[in-house]
This record gives structure tokens, sequence and C-alpha cells, in this order.
């Protein structure tokens, strides 16, 4: 994907910058985790990015398919 062009977006829930800090300035492949563990070491290693969807309350994680609509929303709207 890579080779073709892709940036590599990770989601967790323990990365540092907010999904609101990309945009679709460039062709995006995302990677979702699990709902239990996330993503495992090497996946996260070889994501050029990572960035957490911001909750309010006490939701610490959304199910994989919530986070992949927001995900798809933010980056092609």
């Amino acid at each position: 994907a890579k080779e073709r062009g892709l940036w590599v977006l990770g989601t967790s829930e323990h990365a540092e910058s907010d999904l609101q800090s990309f945009s679709s300035d460039r062709p995006w492949l995302l990677v979702l985790g699990n709902e239990e563990s996330g993503l495992r070491r090497l996946t996260l290693e070889n994501c050029d990015a990572t960035c957490r969807i911001p909750s309010k309350g006490k939701i610490a994680s959304l199910n994989v398919s919530v986070a992949a609509g927001v995900l798809i929303h933010h980056l092609t709207g």
C-alpha cells in the first residue's frame, strides 16, 4: 500500500494525536484494532501515524464499525 502512495493511519485510544489533526489531504489506508486489545505492536510500528477518536463522557472506546464510520466520514468530508 505504501509503495502505491497510501499513508497508513492506525487508531489507538492511546495515540497522542486526535483525529482532527488529520485531513483528506492525502490518501489514507485505515488500520483499526479489535475492541479489546487494539492494534498489535508490529502493526502500530508500520503505521505512518496514529490517531485517537476523542470522546466525551465515560466512553473510552468505540465499536470498531462505529470507529470506522467516524474515521471515513472525517477523512472524506
